[in-house]
């Protein structure tokens, strides 16, 4: 299995300069051979420890890259079956879970042979603190154990699975093998030059994406493993490690889902040097996502490369305008030369490629839930999935089709239609832009209601169709840039209120504490609806409820101990939007109170609290 991959591999964290050979460098990066003795080394203690020989399945969870791929070609090697979980907790009962704290525990400590390991450190507990990619291939290694493993596997039978990301349901398992994943990699290094390069200018994969899922499994993983580079062992998730990343490294190659690429374009990345190429996937690329990607990289960003494929079928298509002669409009798509395409009666994808073949079948196809109109070009555009076309009263609505039509106002940012459980017309979930929020604040949810409605008027069918409005900040996007259904239906439901956040707390004296706490008064609070749908603004009954539940928790003053409310006075409106900032007094006998916003007292008071038994 390793004879497939390139002696120019290095992993290396993303602080350390992997191409500077100093001490501090060696320490922090792993080469091939590294990771063929540390899979060697898990592969042994799954065949050799009694608790973990007794499972045939392995639920591998661990966010470091390099400690990732040793667990998935260790569990292989022992002739066990790798899933590859998105949360621990969908570890099944008869799996064991390999994650940080299995790779931390005693038992690696212990010479593999070792008869009666700590059956307690095996899935979580106990144990050291060093981690597998800078403790494991340091330590001595019994090799009579290799003879427990397989010299050889066939690669199509090194079976692996991964788990879809549960957009249209619960997620499920999906059987893939390393011959399907070498033969998708090897052709990607070759359509994409990815091999032509020195060892002046080798490419650095930065991923702001997880490895887990297919996309990142064939960017992040296969893809350097088969043309060598360096690839930092950390998966981006807050946008200021990423962006030093991409300030830190030379040649870089961002692998980012557009949640991520929004993010950073948000940032001031005007000194930020581009990217040698981005390869994106997860989700469709918004059309001023790409032009803000454009407006800030221009003509220095080599390659921009939009992907579009499946867990079933690995890659389908790509966008690339450095890599043709024409723009391509936002869905639709050049097919990847190896794979073919048809349609069935409802315009659904069958796909067939050679990575699909080398496991299902001589003339394997796959029936997609995406819908498309193939053209005669070699490309295709995408309508819509399947599934996100439901019946409401008689009438087939096509939800990616209500989404474009909602985006179109210039007052939503970003929106999600589904259907809620016991609801017979459709909900959404809004994120407002700029301008939204400010129409939002002058006339509220309603406003915000009748202006949709307005820019909808050429269908009425929608107009119909949409019933539930639920005004939100963010969507729940996960780390794929997906939006589950549970996810969708939780963001709907959800009871937000603000979070305060202490930023300073002082004690004056042994009687008196101060403390000034912050929040962002969300603007999908639940009081804005009701009452407050045509002018939205925080209840004065709220505002007192901020004072009192911050005081608990940080002045150690409980409801049971006040006395009475001595005097509450509502000067300015808390609205939508505002930054408040609350600032608190507490004395002996006496809680003061003050919140601000727009450098305005919105409300203040005294509340008189109940001597304290000595």
């Amino acid at each position: 299995m390793f004879k497939h991959f390139s002696e120019k591999i290095i992993f290396s964290d993303s602080k350390g300069d992997s191409q500077e050979h100093s001490k501090d460098a060696t320490k922090s990066t792993k080469n091939l051979q590294d990771l063929h003795l540390d899979s060697s080394k898990i592969a042994s203690i799954l065949l050799a420890s009694p608790p973990a020989s007794r499972f045939s399945k392995i639920g591998i969870f661990l966010d470091d890259t390099y400690e990732f791929i040793a667990a998935l070609f260790g569990t292989i090697l022992a002739h066990k079956e790798p899933y590859l979980l998105n949360s621990p907790s969908n570890a099944q009962s008869d799996m064991l879970l390999l994650d940080s704290k299995f790779l931390n525990s005693e038992l690696f400590s212990q010479n593999p042979l070792d008869k009666n390991p700590l059956s307690k450190n095996l899935g979580g507990g106990g144990g050291g603190n060093q981690k597998l990619s800078q403790s494991l291939s340091q330590k001595s290694f019994d090799s009579s154990t290799l003879s427990e493993i397989p010299l050889k596997i066939p690669l199509d039978k090194a079976r692996f699975f991964i788990q879809t990301s549960g957009s249209s349901g619960e997620p499920k398992f999906i059987t893939k093998n390393i011959y399907q994943m070498l033969c998708e990699a090897k052709f990607l290094v070759e359509f994409f030059h990815l091999n032509n390069y020195t060892k002046d200018d080798m490419p650095t994969f930065v991923g702001a994406i997880p490895h887990r899922h297919l996309f990142g499994l064939t960017f992040k993983v296969f893809l350097p493993l088969v043309c060598g580079g360096v690839v930092l062992k950390e998966q981006f998730l807050y946008h200021h490690f990423l962006i030093n990343a991409l300030d830190t490294h030379k040649n870089v190659i961002l692998l980012a889902s557009p949640t991520a690429l929004d993010i950073i374009l948000k940032d001031d990345i005007s000194k930020i040097p581009p990217p040698k190429a981005i390869f994106c996937a997860g989700s469709p690329l918004d059309s001023h996502l790409r032009a803000g990607l454009e407006k800030r990289f221009g003509n220095d960003l080599k390659h921009f490369v939009e992907i579009y494929g499946s867990s079933e079928t690995g890659i389908i298509g790509y966008q690339a305008q450095k890599y043709t002669s024409k723009s391509s409009t936002q869905s639709t798509f050049h097919t990847f030369p190896p794979v073919k395409l048809k349609l069935d009666s409802s315009s659904r994808l069958m796909i067939s490629s050679a990575w699909l073949d080398s496991f299902e079948g001589e003339k394997a196809e796959f029936l997609s839930n995406d819908c498309a109109k193939i053209h005669s070009d070699d490309t295709f555009t995408l309508l819509g999935r399947y599934d996100r076309i439901i019946k409401l009263n008689e009438t087939r609505i096509n939800l990616d089709f209500v989404e474009s039509s909602l985006k179109s106002s210039n007052l939503i940012e970003n929106v999600r239609v589904g259907k809620l459980d016991g609801q017979n017309r459709l909900s959404a979930i809004i994120v407002l832009s700029d301008e939204g929020k400010k129409v939002f604040r002058l006339s509220g949810k309603k406003g915000i209601k009748c202006a949709i409605k307005s820019s909808l008027q050429s269908s009425a069918h929608l107009i119909s169709a949409l019933r539930y409005f639920h005004i939100r900040s963010y969507l729940p996007y996960n780390e794929q840039g997906k939006i589950t259904l549970k996810a969708f239906k939780d963001c709907a439901n959800a009871k937000i209120t603000p979070t305060f956040r202490l930023i300073r707390q002082n004690i004056l004296n042994d009687e008196v504490k101060t403390c000034t706490l912050e929040a962002y008064i969300d603007e999908g609070c639940f009081y804005f609806d009701g009452h407050f749908a045509d002018f939205p603004l925080v209840p004065g009954f709220v505002e007192l409820g901020f004072a009192l539940d911050c005081a608990s928790e940080y002045l150690d003053t409980p409801l049971e101990s006040i006395s009475k409310i001595q005097s509450v006075k509502f000067s300015s409106f808390l609205r939508p939007c505002d930054n408040a900032m609350l600032e608190l007094e507490r004395s002996q006998n006496r809680l003061v109170f003050t919140l601000y916003a727009n450098d305005k007292i919105c409300s203040s008071g005294k509340i008189e609290l109940k001597e304290s038994k000595q």
